[in-house]
């Protein structure tokens, strides 16, 4: 490598690291509750080497319900001890992940075109992405899986180039810990593995049947880490292969229509539904509008207000990239970055609703190395012009990466704030400073993590003051009580418990409460409110602005109240 190269990439590095790491305690606002619980574990394996349930050491953590996979966990652990348990620390694992991803797909990129400058524009594609920088950002480990996803084929393309069996072993090392660090890459890396070898036959010589025995492993081995049903239970609860309600609707309206039921069987049955429904939840992945123009839809906690998955300014770029990828690049290696992009939405499209840039983020690697192979072929179609064509493209970076820094930090907390968690440190804090008046605290769904998590409870004394259900509720918590603290309340009830304080989410306060306090978003929409019940009362407070009475009654509890021995702290049925 280059001397200028290695200083360029040190330099694109630090670049990524700041975007990364700049106020991560802050942005993006309200640290949510799957990267607690990530965080969480990191601190209870430093201190008891349990999950909250207290089962030791574990792969995957129960939770609530959902299983997730250790290894975030594990690695955040070095942090979390170094630092304590903050915000910081819990999302460090992401943000390291993210900046060393730019390092990684450096050395992708070389190993496709044996260019430096390709390589260290693809690590600046990538460095300065939107979306890539948001989930650097997040304790989730779907970018950590994404690293050690690129580095195990990069490792694996130069064990073709050099024949050195240590770069195979660990292009093995590192796709093992690609799928127990992160469930889609289960689905994703066996797919490349199997067929990159195709488009590589001619490069293979005499390694052809090591990467045969290769790509047998890899699916053995994905087809091992199923086994264990905990494994499943994360996918299987995100995961819809057959949209049964769409189906069931067209049986009910082909019978309204009297068309003969075998005749309406081949056209409206399972195979059909999943054809059709996957088929276009898979291309969904490439709408221009997704790529380029904005994400948002059924992804707002992990959207950037009028921002795509990349700059509208790489459009462009990536088309052109496409055109020359075949002229470029001289030899199966051109197929890389096709298998990459094509192969990352397999396992998100199992997914029976709008796009999840969560599952799909390796997909902006694969399109990273065009877009990186178009700014590549502009600078270089004219060389007379390279410096002057490099500072203009820079300066339109420059805009891009300003607009996105005002759309992060500014309109993304104001723009449907509602899909974060917002408000849940606040609750801890109030019912910290509160819960000594009341009998009970009573909290609407299963937010126990936060309090564990602000807290920093150890699980030995959080099992030992806690009540659980055999199997976890149809919410995902199996978390009944912590103290004085109950959960997985349905709703925001219109009758409870004098003496008990009430955690509700929403604008909408009971009438026979007294309102305790508002946790507002930014803008001013009440996000939780802290009741507790006195009783119907002839006039009613005042309440504050935004905040208003619900109007449901329950016949049986006129006054608003539930008798003492009443057998919960909510009506039932």
């Amino acid at each position: 490598m280059k001397h200028k190269t290695k200083i360029t990439l040190v330099l694109i590095f630090l670049l990524a690291l700041f975007f990364r790491f700049w106020k991560l305690d802050i942005y993006p606002e309200a640290i949510d509750e799957d990267e607690m619980a990530l965080g969480y574990y990191a601190y209870s394996l430093v201190h008891d080497g349990t999950d909250e349930y207290g089962h030791k050491f574990p792969i995957y953590f129960e939770s609530a319900g959902d299983y997730k996979y250790g290894l975030y966990s594990y690695l955040d652990s070095v942090p979390v001890f170094l630092f304590g348990l903050n915000p910081i620390a819990t999302r460090s694992v992401s943000a390291v992940a993210g900046s060393l991803s730019v390092i990684a797909i450096f050395f992708l990129a070389f190993e496709i075109l044996k260019n430096e400058e390709y390589g260290i524009i693809s690590a600046f594609v990538l460095a300065v992405n939107p979306v890539h920088i948001h989930f650097s950002r997040v304790a989730y480990p779907n970018i950590l899986g994404a690293l050690f996803a690129v580095v195990s084929i990069t490792l694996y393309l130069r064990w073709i180039r050099r024949n050195n069996f240590g770069n195979l072993i660990f292009s093995f090392f590192t796709f093992v810990v690609a799928i127990y660090s992160y469930q889609a890459y289960r689905i994703f890396l066996p797919i490349v593995f199997i067929f990159l070898p195709i488009f590589l036959y001619k490069s293979l010589g005499k390694l052809k049947y090591k990467a045969i025995i290769f790509s047998v492993l890899v699916v053995v081995s994905v087809g091992l880490s199923f086994i264990p049903s905990v494994s499943r239970a994360r996918s299987s609860q995100t995961s819809s292969l057959i949209n049964m309600p769409m189906l069931t609707e067209q049986i009910s309206e082909d019978g309204l229509a009297k068309i003969p039921p075998t005749f309406a069987r081949v056209f409206d049955n399972k195979i059909t539904v999943f054809v059709l429904g996957y088929t276009a939840r898979y291309f969904a992945y490439f709408n221009p509008n997704f790529l380029f123009v904005a994400t948002t839809g059924g992804t707002e906690r992990h959207s950037i207000p009028n921002l795509g998955l990349f700059y509208l300014i790489e459009a462009p770029l990536f088309l052109l990239g496409l055109l020359y990828l075949f002229k470029v690049v001289n030899n199966g290696k051109k197929f890389i970055p096709l298998v990459i992009i094509l192969a990352s939405p397999i396992a998100a499209a199992t997914i029976d609703s709008s796009v999840s840039t969560t599952r799909a983020v390796i997909l902006i690697y694969g399109i990273t190395l065009i877009v990186a192979l178009g700014a590549f072929v502009f600078l270089t179609l004219n060389k007379k012009f390279h410096t002057l064509l490099l500072i203009a493209l820079l300066a339109i970076y420059s805009v891009c990466i300003l607009y996105f820094l005002e759309a992060y930090t500014v309109h993304k907390i104001y723009h449907h704030p509602w899909y974060s968690d917002v408000g849940l440190k606040e609750v801890v804090l109030d019912v910290d400073r509160l819960q000594d008046n009341y009998k009970n605290v009573v909290i609407q769904g299963g937010h126990y993590i936060s309090f564990l998590f602000y807290n920093q409870t150890l699980p030995g004394e959080f099992i030992k003051n806690s009540t659980f259900n055999d199997l976890a509720q149809a919410n995902g918590v199996r978390v009944k009580t912590f103290g004085k603290l109950v959960f997985n309340m349905p709703d925001c009830p219109n009758a409870g418990k004098i003496h008990v304080l009430y955690i509700c989410f929403g604008y909408k306060v009971p009438v026979a409460s007294k309102l305790i306090d508002v946790i507002r978003y930014r803008d001013g929409q009440p996000a939780i409110l802290i009741v507790e019940f006195v009783g119907v009362r002839k006039t009613p407070e005042k309440l504050p602005e935004r905040v208003e009475y619900s109007k449901e009654i329950d016949n049986r509890f006129l006054d608003g109240l539930l008798p003492e021995n009443y057998a919960t702290f909510w009506p039932t049925q």
